[in-house]
């Protein structure tokens, strides 16, 4: 049963002592160390529909997960508010990260807000402005938003949102970029090869475990919680892998322990103590039929 300790090195979950490879080494695993930087979004995908019945002042929520330039994910939460003219909204970016910054547009305003998403008559979508970066320029929908590693564009395109009679049920249909791969936990296969287990599914080897042979298997002294130490009479001691040299193979995920269910062996006394008075009984029974005869023959 082992763990990643606080010093990166794999340890025993009970007692802290460090698990060894085959050379006899401390195996430490850095979770940092099989981190791979994922990609910025910079492109977020709307589809589904705003109601247009909703009031004016009204407003519609969700939300849309993004990635920042190392591939961390974040959430974003849109909230659409319901607009004059008719078939118009306004669409403001925030977050419920407190370390997330939208930084200032132009003019001097944070960057976290688009203007006149507008729909046609027909309830299609048809224009947009985005008040922080259209001045002087073409609109564009994008907002601008600091995740901790510097300014990051998104652009949100709403081609495939409508405005028809029904709820309003906008979300995220699509996005770009990546999701960084991290450590996620160990594995250890039969051969005894200790593998780190990444968030893409993917695992990479990082070492092979030491399986101890003795000269003396009978001379090691058990110290409790399954540890065993070697004596003056185990001899000297051959660290091989998995499956090698007669070692056996590595059997990950299970741990020793009694093979006696108490649940059932408690049910099983139950059952038994029952039988046992019901037959005491039926003997007792039969013992008084027999007597009653004999008194009947008296």
């Amino acid at each position: 049963s082992f763990l990643v300790n606080e010093s990166k090195f794999l340890a025993d979950r009970t007692t802290g002592f460090r698990v060894q490879d085959q050379q006899g080494n401390d195996i430490r695993i850095d979770p940092a160390a099989f981190r791979v930087d994922g990609t910025a979004t910079t492109k977020v995908d709307l589809v589904g529909n705003l109601d247009p019945n909703t009031a004016n002042g009204q407003t519609f929520k969700t939300s849309v997960q993004v990635f920042d330039s190392k591939g961390d994910a974040h959430t974003l939460t849109l909230t659409f508010t319901r607009d004059t003219p008719a078939n118009n909204w306004d669409l403001v970016v925030s977050t419920p990260e407190s370390n997330v910054t939208f930084p200032q547009g132009v003019p001097t305003t944070a960057d976290n807000t688009i203007t006149n998403v507008t729909y046609t008559g027909t309830g299609t979508f048809s224009t947009f402005t985005d008040t922080a970066d259209a001045v002087g320029g073409p609109a564009t929908a994008d907002i601008r938003v600091n995740f901790g590693s510097g300014d990051q564009n998104i652009q949100f395109t709403f081609t495939d949102t409508t405005q028809s009679s029904g709820a309003s049920n906008l979300k995220q249909s699509s996005k770009d970029g990546k999701l960084a791969v991290t450590f996620s936990n160990v594995a250890v296969t039969e051969e005894g090869e200790v593998k780190a287990v990444l968030s893409d599914g993917n695992a990479q080897t990082v070492t092979t475990l030491g399986i101890g042979l003795f000269d003396n298997v009978a001379g090691l002294i058990h110290k409790g919680n399954g540890i065993f130490e070697a004596s003056n009479t185990t001899g000297s001691v051959k660290l091989v892998r998995g499956g090698a040299n007669g070692s056996g193979g590595v059997r990950a995920g299970f741990l020793e322990a009694s093979n006696v269910d108490m649940t059932t062996e408690l049910v099983n006394l139950i059952v038994a103590q029952r039988g046992f008075s019901m037959g005491a009984r039926i003997v007792q029974t039969a013992d008084q039929v027999l007597q009653e005869a004999l008194n009947l023959k008296r």
